[in-house]
């Protein structure tokens, strides 16, 4: 987890059993998804692997999820004992001779792993968690974006929401909001979220990345979305991005991209 690069993101699949079913949160698409998804590619008009996806994990148990975003690795159990008192020792920042001595019941740095571990249940579990339609409030019943937010470890972040006409301007904006402020590289993908009308806080979250270096977007097909305003001025603070991708084909609502063009203009 500490040394989690923005280059080679890890992909992490969750497994729980529910009613006597397997169920599985996975970090991309599976193989037959993977297949469906490249001829959406070709023709948007086939149907979209992500959706399948969704489908697929609607009945993951989001009490195992719950339990992921306030895990506790000092009260983790290993199937050795010495095991986990030399993988404590070393979040710890002990030396190689002192990795069996007992471990300390806490300490800063197992809160680090501990959020950084709860960001990867949580960035996991986001897709079917809109499609469920769960609150992810720092109040609610699956606080996703607290976990986010307080995911320090975090340098990439990459999440799909492409095909989901549930995703709103409302998400959006607790998404937008609660963006980790030393994050390195940002891919949102809301490819045909017809839901969405505005880039409201996505442009105030994206001032507020004063590390960010690459940043892709794809609004495809978002034929309700009818302003950029916001996010033109969340990339002028943008000062050290080397790498933009923004995907707005078939927006059939946007009538300018001039306010997206002052945006532009203000990046080094």
């Amino acid at each position: 987890l500490g040394s989690r690069q923005a280059a080679t993101p890890l992909l992490l699949d969750i497994a729980a059993v529910a009613d006597g079913s397997p169920q599985m949160l996975t970090g991309g698409l599976v193989q037959e998804e993977t297949e469906i998804e490249k001829k959406h590619q070709k023709h948007p008009w086939e149907p979209s692997g992500w959706n399948y996806k969704s489908r697929r994990e609607a009945a993951f148990p989001v009490a195992m999820i719950q339990k992921g975003l306030s895990i506790d690795i000092a009260k983790a159990e290993a199937s050795n004992e010495i095991d986990k008192r030399r993988i404590l020792n070393c979040i710890a920042g002990r030396q190689e001779q002192e990795l069996e001595r007992p471990h300390e019941a806490e300490h800063p740095e197992y809160q680090k792993v501990n959020r950084g571990l709860a960001g990867i249940f949580a960035t996991a579990a986001w897709r079917s968690a809109i499609a469920a339609r769960v609150d992810t409030s720092d109040g609610g019943s699956l606080p996703l974006l607290r976990a986010l937010r307080e995911d320090g470890l975090r340098k990439d972040l990459t999440l799909c929401f492409s095909g989901m006409e549930q995703f709103t301007n409302g998400d959006l904006d607790g998404l937008g909001r609660n963006l980790p402020e030393q994050l390195e590289s940002l891919n949102l993908d809301f490819a045909q979220c017809s839901g969405l009308t505005s880039l409201g806080a996505l442009g105030a979250g994206l001032r507020s990345l004063g590390s960010l270096t690459t940043l892709n977007l794809n609004f495809c097909q978002c034929k309700c979305l009818t302003s950029l305003g916001e996010l033109g001025d969340g990339l002028c603070g943008l000062e050290v991005l080397t790498t933009l991708g923004l995907e707005f084909f078939d927006c059939a609502e946007l009538a300018s991209l001039c306010e997206l063009g002052e945006g532009l203009r203000g990046l080094k």
